[in-house]
């Protein structure tokens, strides 16, 4: 910076350089015989290096480019201009240039979103006998669109995929990248742009969806997008142990050495956010569900008519060490103002060892963890199906209530949930951080939480399971 500093004043002149003409030339440099007055050009040179050309050029060299900002050099200063005004039309279903005899206009003014703003085109569509649906068509030129029943709007890959990367990685909502294209084409139209926030919405919807299919390979399958199974979607961990996956074929438990034994157990933490509140404001009928229980979330309509049938379930006890601390103090406070919400949180089964949530392993939570039986054992029995032969270690800060009689529960669950476990193979343990407001009598019951907890310090993973957790509200 201390050597940038020194030219300050050159990278202003250039800007202030290129608000203007740029000692352009007053002839079109790109006519060949007979130029026109060079009067257009592209917004901040998206065109590169082809500064001012005449209005037939400009036509010419944005034939594959109709999502570019031009202005026009009136004598005095450059206006907006756009290529619409141009009369360029952008044809689907043909190669680039060439016109569909039969064409139809889609509408007098086309919505296209792009990243760099939000532009009003002449969009006609293919009339050929062969030509594909609308919506298809629009797919095949990368634009997706608003709907697949006479669309009007469309969204640029270009712009879902920008956005997909800024959401997952620096928490971008949706409304902030919006009103950064209505600034950047209002900025540059000098006129209002069309309200499509609900139609970005849309889009980015459909988009993580369809994104999250093809990568499980459903584009592949003979049966399609409908015959996707529950968890199908999620990734498993790769490290943890997989039967028929990535074990011997010839092992077994039994005759595993007791010292090898830990070669083939599954660690998972469970804990809860409370923060992720929903209130009651839609209906599965007005905004449906589009992978219900495909991926991580178990599937809704089974889970909350089982949590049905313990509406009338009293308050959770809690030993007197818990209920003292700034956990308990935050868990008795959610247990009211409830009022209004659809759900007050969300329950979660992770891999403690490496943080990959586990398919189906998540859930809502109707009254905070006050129906921690009702609400926990689906997740970590619907979690658990595909690891039924391995041994597990499950860590839960409050696992001195929901441990107790766990392997009794998991056989009245309903038979689509019940998987037969070994006990002897369930282990369960309290995380360091809240093993110290425990009761005394929590490590003299069970002597072996303070044991597994200590020599694995890194299965207890609940802290970091709740911020795991607190972060996937800012998706």
């Amino acid at each position: 910076m201390q050597t940038w500093r020194e030219y300050r004043d050159s990278y202003l002149m250039e800007l202030l350089r290129l608000d203007g003409r740029s000692n352009g030339p007053d002839l079109c440099p790109q006519c060949s015989e007979d130029p026109s007055p060079a009067t257009y050009r592209c917004i901040e040179n998206e065109c590169m290096q082809t500064g001012l050309v005449c209005r037939s050029c400009c036509y010419t060299l944005h034939v594959n480019q109709p999502l570019h900002w031009i202005e026009k050099w009136n004598g005095t200063f450059f206006e907006p201009c756009t290529l619409k005004a141009l009369n360029l039309p952008i044809q689907l279903g043909h190669t680039a240039g060439e016109r569909c005899p039969f064409r139809h206009q889609s509408t007098s003014s086309f919505t296209v979103l792009h990243t760099n703003g939000i532009h009003s085109v002449n969009l006609y569509f293919c009339g050929c006998t062969s030509a594909p649906a609308p919506y298809i068509q629009l797919l095949r030129a990368s634009w997706w669109p608003s709907t697949p029943l006479q669309p009007h709007t469309a969204s640029t890959f270009t712009l879902l995929r920008l956005f997909h990367n800024l959401n997952s990685l620096g928490k971008l909502p949706a409304w902030d990248i919006w009103k950064a294209l209505e600034t950047m084409s209002e900025h540059r139209s000098h006129a209002p742009v069309p309200y499509r926030y609900k139609v970005l919405l849309r889009c980015i919807r459909q988009w993580r969806h369809i994104k999250l299919l093809k990568r499980a390979g459903r584009g592949h399958a003979i049966s399609g997008v409908s015959g996707t199974s529950l968890g199908e979607l999620a990734v498993a961990c790769p490290a943890c142990p997989h039967p028929d996956k990535n074990l011997p074929p010839d092992w077994d438990w039994d005759l595993t050495p007791a010292e090898k034994r830990f070669l083939y157990l599954l660690f998972l933490a469970i804990d809860a956010n409370f923060r992720l509140r929903n209130a009651v404001v839609s209906t599965a009928e007005r905004d449906p569900p589009l992978g219900d229980g495909w991926a991580y979330f178990i599937e809704q309509g089974p889970y909350e008519d089982y949590i049905l049938g313990f509406v009338s379930q009293e308050d959770m006890a809690a030993c007197s060490g818990f209920k003292a601390s700034a956990h308990g103090a935050l868990f008795l406070a959610d247990l009211k103002n409830t009022k209004g919400l659809r759900t007050t949180g969300i329950a979660g089964v992770t891999c403690a060892r490496h943080g990959v949530w586990r398919p189906n392993g998540m859930g809502d939570l109707q009254r905070g963890e006050r129906y921690v039986f009702c609400n926990i054992d689906p997740l970590v029995a619907v979690s658990l199906m595909a690891n039924r032969d391995v041994g597990v270690v499950i860590s839960y800060d409050i696992v001195c209530i929901w441990g107790v009689h766990f392997p009794d529960r998991l056989q009245q669950l309903p038979l689509e949930w019940r998987a037969s476990f070994d006990p002897n193979k369930i282990r369960f343990c309290v995380p360091k951080f809240h093993l110290c407001i425990r009761k005394l009598s929590v490590g003299q019951r069970w002597p072996e939480l303070i044991t597994v907890t200590v020599i694995n310090q890194r299965a207890s993973g609940c802290p970091k399971t709740a911020l795991a957790i607190l972060s996937l509200g800012l998706l």
